[in-house]
């Protein structure tokens, strides 16, 4: 596994944790700020895939 795909897993298990979190919790602003992190993480980790792949071609 290369240094970016696994950065790519770091990043999806931080989003996942980010996730169960925000469902095990009852702070509003808290679960809020969670899903915003996730959201912002796979929005990274999309980006992070499209550069992996362009690299590969």
């Amino acid at each position: 596994m290369g240094e970016t795909d696994q950065l790519i897993a770091n990043m999806r298990a931080r989003i996942e944790m980010c996730r169960r979190l925000a469902k095990s919790i009852r702070d509003r602003e808290a679960i809020e700020l969670l899903r915003k992190m996730a959201d912002e993480g796979e929005a990274d980790v999309k980006r992070l895939e499209a550069e992996r792949d362009a690299a590969q071609l």
